[in-house]
């Protein structure tokens, strides 16, 4: 389910298109998260940890790391 959810862009939805995201929104992330929490929370958990933790990769960590790790 992890990997057809990551075919499909819904994790990371937020992140830069450079790092593999989509580029969407803050609002489109949350958006996702919230409906894929309805089915399951326990995979919602997925698409939060990817935008905030993968958000403050893309925007604090070098260009190296952050295309290491995302």
């Amino acid at each position: 389910m992890l990997k057809q959810m990551g075919s499909l862009g819904l994790i990371g939805a937020d992140l830069p298109e450079k790092y593999g995201g989509l580029g969407e929104s803050s609002v489109t992330a949350g958006i996702i998260v919230e409906q894929i929490a309805y089915g399951d929370f326990n995979a919602s958990y997925v698409q939060l940890l990817a935008s905030l933790l993968g958000g403050m990769l893309a925007e604090h960590a070098s260009p190296e790391i952050a295309q290491e790790w995302l």
